[in-house]
């Protein structure tokens, strides 16, 4: 386990971590907008910063750098 304080380490190994662990999608006919991975890596951050879901939006509208 590692530690960091820095939002886009833990965004980043959440996401490698997502990659190895889910299928990309959960069903075959799913919308595919956003990739499991990509909910779980932000779903992380949401953690890591305590924030909502507004608060989540709000920092990664702030931060396009974080969102591939």
């Amino acid at each position: 386990m590692t530690t960091s304080k820095s939002p886009r380490r833990v965004l980043q190994v959440a996401y490698d971590d997502a990659c190895e662990a889910l299928p990309a999608y959960r069903h075959n006919f799913s919308p595919k907008k956003f990739t499991q991975h990509q909910l779980l890596a932000c779903l992380v951050l949401k953690e890591f910063l305590r924030t909502d879901y507004r608060g989540l939006a709000a920092h990664l509208a702030d931060h396009p750098d974080l969102c591939r």
